[in-house]
């Protein structure tokens, strides 16, 4: 006799990723995360492949979630550092001085980040020393700065050095300064930005 009961099919694991790979709507891969146990962890690889920090309040989330959450930290390829339009130097040190405790919170959890991602970021907040904490992330291979500026093109030195001996492999600029502030009152394009290979 028929059954008119649903059946439901294993897919492979490999066409499940394909499907995935290509959803990019955030609000549907959530919700593929949560609709069959074999789909999580191939919509949260999407979901948290790149994660943005702009804020204190941000950084602390993400450490609370990492906390809770341990398995998300293996997801997590890209960390793309967001500061806010530039407020005058005063203001701007006192209101981005939470990028200096991302090493601190996020460097043991992140062991698979392998890009950071630097936007509007002034040199003069990330020198040598700071730069240099930005080492405790074992795998970093790829570093981009988007709408970043310098008084001074020492601090930029000063910023990347580190990054150089390290272990960097390629290098992503986009409207990066040093003296003037790059242009920061329109849109950043859209385009994909070209690769410096630092070294074979």
């Amino acid at each position: 006799p028929s059954s008119l009961a649903p059946q439901s099919y294993d897919v492979p694991a490999e066409l499940v990723a394909c499907i995935l790979d290509n959803v990019r709507d955030r609000a549907t891969l959530e919700s593929c995360s949560l609709a069959c146990s074999s789909w999580t962890y191939f919509a949260q690889s999407r979901l948290f492949h790149e994660v943005i920090v702009d804020s204190d309040a941000k950084l602390r989330k993400l450490a609370a979630l990492l906390q809770q959450s341990i398995h998300i930290a293996a997801h997590i390829r890209v960390l793309h550092l967001k500061l806010p339009q530039t407020v005058g130097n005063a203001r701007l040190f006192q209101m981005n001085n939470w990028i200096h405790e991302v090493p601190e919170y996020l460097a043991q959890r992140l062991t698979m980040l392998n890009t950071l991602h630097f936007t509007r970021v002034d040199f003069e907040l990330i020198d040598g020393q700071y730069a240099a904490e930005f080492m405790k992330f074992p795998g970093i291979r790829k570093l981009e700065l988007t709408f970043c500026t310098s008084a001074h093109f020492d601090a930029f030195q000063d910023m990347l050095l580190p990054f150089a001996l390290y272990s960097l492999e390629s290098l992503s600029m986009d409207e990066v300064s040093w003296g003037d502030p790059p242009r920061m009152d329109c849109d950043m394009p859209q385009i994909e930005r070209p690769l410096l290979a630092l070294k074979d």
